[in-house]
């Protein structure tokens, strides 16, 4: 089978109601993702798709010669016409150091794709991830103690990390095809790339495992035996956590408080794997850590509290649990944590004007629109137990111990209300980049 015919079959797979009517394409000049544009352009072609391609670069700078491999690209792009689409933006990762750097340089990159595709209602950019990079993953991972479930590697589509209320998808078709699959495709089609000579400088620890890999043939088919055992596996837990979902009675209100009751049937033939797995998707939402992905564990070492017959309640991801017994089973109340210190946020709106995006506390996204002819500044924060008496109008449904924490817009030391319940604020909970 060629690998435009195998590149076909993918978007079908993943695109099962058609391709959307933009598409974009994270291009770096690397054979991978000039190989992925070719790809998708044949496929416009040969199967008639009505699709606007947009390739976009992101220079992040990080080479001496990043900006003269520009023309290369546009002259790639142009064979294909796709030059009139082709954009670009230029990144600066000098502030960004340390331990970090890697995520933090990553979500910036996210951030300047979605300023690129937001305008133009593109929700779905294609990545040119493929199997190798599946393998390196997995062993990186392997490297640091990951989880299972971070074993399982990347995922054909996933919702890109929270940096906007816009969604935007991840699309990676190529997890299938190998790097030499990719390789020989562009040299069979005469499609030219740039070659990044630090993917083979032992400074990374990816490429460390790169060249390991590549030195190894024996260990890498052993390893991707092993990881499409764990693929296996992590996808009998998802889909048993996802009808373990579609069984519990959850309900989830407009402050951020979740509800989830479960029975003791449920309990019963649901392992701790399974009801940490559906628990964990379910909060992301309502939880400020910035660390929830890495957090897993820690949930799945506390899913025995939820067998006990008593009381109790706990902190984790930084969120407060209450469980307490039922007739029926087990009733489990979540919200945010108790902060240190009330959250925070000033803004500024022009007069006419609206303010930025926010995510405010890491889980409400927030806008602020000011109808009137003066710039205002307002306040963001957690309701905390000095607010009750600072409320321009207290609602008639107050209740501290059910509302703390969740925000509220002061103005001028007076409370106007909740985010959710102001007319001129826009707030919603962050997407569950899990479901």
């Amino acid at each position: 089978m060629s690998l435009q015919t195998t590149f076909n079959a993918s978007l079908a797979q993943i695109f099962r109601q058609g391709l959307p009517q933009k598409i974009a394409v994270a291009l770096s000049g690397g054979v991978d993702s000039m190989c992925l544009t070719h790809l998708l352009h044949n496929s416009k072609r040969i199967l008639n798709h009505n699709v606007e391609i947009y390739p976009i670069m992101i220079n992040h700078n990080l080479r001496p010669n990043s900006r003269a491999e520009i023309p290369l690209v546009r002259s790639e792009l142009t064979k294909l016409g796709l030059q009139n689409n082709f954009l670009t933006k230029e990144l600066n990762f000098d502030e960004l150091e340390g331990n970090s750097f890697e995520e933090m340089a990553r979500l910036k990159r996210y951030n300047a794709l979605q300023d690129l595709c937001q305008p133009l209602g593109i929700h779905h950019i294609l990545l040119g991830h493929h199997l190798d990079d599946q393998l390196e993953t997995f062993i990186l991972r392997l490297l640091k103690n990951s989880g299972v479930f971070g074993l399982a590697g990347m995922s054909p589509v996933a919702k890109v990390p929270t940096v906007s209320p816009e969604k935007l998808k991840a699309v990676r078709p190529l997890l299938g095809v190998t790097k030499s699959e990719i390789i020989q495709y562009c040299k069979d089609n005469n499609v030219s790339w740039v070659e990044d000579h630090t993917n083979f400088e032992e400074v990374a620890l990816r490429n460390v495992v790169r060249k390991w890999v590549k030195e190894h043939e024996d260990v890498k088919y052993e390893s991707l035996q092993n990881f499409s055992k764990v693929k296996a596996f992590t996808h009998t837990v998802d889909s048993k956590a996802s009808a373990l979902k579609e069984a519990a009675e959850i309900n989830s209100s407009a402050l951020g408080t979740i509800t989830v009751k479960l029975t003791r049937d449920q309990l019963k033939n649901s392992s701790d794997l399974v009801v940490a797995r559906m628990l964990f998707k379910v909060m992301y939402p309502i939880s400020p850590s910035t660390n929830y992905h890495y957090s897993f564990n820690k949930l799945l070492a506390s899913i025995p509290k939820l067998r006990t017959s008593s009381e109790t309640s706990f902190t984790l991801l930084q969120l407060q649990w209450d469980l307490k017994p039922t007739e029926s089973g087990v009733e489990l109340t979540v919200s945010r944590q108790n902060p240190a210190t009330p959250v925070e946020h000033e803004l500024t709106v022009p007069a006419n004007g609206t303010s930025e995006d926010i995510l405010f506390d890491n889980i409400y996204w927030i806008k602020i629109h000011n109808n009137s002819d003066t710039s205002k500044s307002f306040t963001v924060k957690t309701l905390d137990k000095d607010d009750r008496g600072r409320f321009v109008s207290l609602p008639l449904d107050f209740k501290y111990s059910e509302m703390k924490n969740k925000p509220v817009v002061v103005e001028n030391d007076k409370v106007l209300g909740f985010a959710q319940d102001l007319d001129f604020v826009d707030c919603q909970l962050k997407e569950n980049i899990y479901e």
